[in-house]
């Protein structure tokens, strides 16, 4: 049975993507960029430490271009590891967080892509 639960809006407008090619240090610091964007509004929006959680990622994207959810995979965990850093969750492995496959959302009408974190206390 599903437990408390966080939607958190994130400071970005578009997901880091599998698809991605880039070199190892670009994306080094994009990963660092996400993963410091999410702990500061994981820790503005005060979730408490917790047992064991269920995360995903949810993307509104700004047009009806086709995509994959599990290329978001990146943002997914970059987020899971703000959760470590915030307290959240001890770590990140299966004892503590269920990582479920991100969701794309319909376009959006204001012109820009959206990306939400949800955090459900498992």
């Amino acid at each position: 049975m599903a437990g408390r639960m966080w939607a958190i809006e994130l400071p970005f407008t578009k997901p880091m993507s599998l698809n991605h090619r880039m070199h190892y240090m670009v994306r080094a610091k994009l990963v660092a960029e996400v993963r410091e964007g999410a702990r500061e509004v994981i820790e503005l929006a005060e979730v408490p430490p917790m047992d064991h959680v269920r995360v995903w990622v949810e993307y509104s994207p700004r047009d009806k271009r086709r995509r994959d959810p599990i290329n978001i995979i990146p943002t997914l965990k970059a987020c899971e590891d703000a959760m470590v850093d915030c307290g959240v969750t001890p770590d990140d492995t299966p004892d503590y967080v269920e990582s479920v496959m991100p969701k794309i959302l319909p376009k959006n009408e204001d012109r820009r892509g959206f990306l939400w974190l949800v955090i459900e206390e498992a």
